[in-house]
């Protein structure tokens, strides 16, 4: 597997970064603890389509009502707000066969704090501008690779 250059660093305070690689790919690191969740360009899609519902439960939580949220974002990441936890968590699930089918949590992923989202919309929309960017440049260079250079 080929590594993927780094296009977007966005320090989300302390050792929490949001990182864009060219190949589309989102990943929200700590680079302390190596907690990370990651999203293709289809699981991005999906979080960023459920960030007003995560907001509505973010709200919901934070003045003291009891809210439970999960939502599936993909493969088997889930995203989670609840109110016993002050986070919002993003994580890899497992299907527990001993159990019937129910969801199990694993270590994969990573738990945001509830004051990280405000700053979220705006991170969004940057990132949002930096995939166009890559795309353009990539049908720019698909577009240009066979012609002879200009001297």
């Amino acid at each position: 597997m080929a590594l993927s250059k780094l296009v977007l660093s966005l320090n989300l305070g302390g050792p929490r970064r949001l990182q864009v690689h060219e190949n589309n790919k989102v990943f929200i690191k700590d680079l302390v603890t190596k907690m990370c969740a990651f999203f293709t360009s289809p699981h991005w899609k999906r979080f960023v389509g459920v960030i007003a519902d995560i907001e509505e439960h973010v709200q919901l939580s934070s003045v003291g009502k009891i809210t439970h949220y999960t939502q599936h974002i993909g493969d088997m990441w889930h995203v989670s707000v609840n109110s016993k936890f002050p986070t919002v968590d993003i994580r890899r699930w497992y299907e527990d066969s001993r159990a019937g089918t129910s969801l199990k949590l694993t270590c994969v992923g990573i738990a945001l704090l509830l004051l990280l989202l405000l700053f979220l919309p705006f991170l969004l929309f940057i990132i949002i501008i930096i995939i166009i960017i890559i795309i353009i440049k990539h049908i720019y260079r698909a577009h240009f690779r066979g012609m002879p250079q200009m001297r």
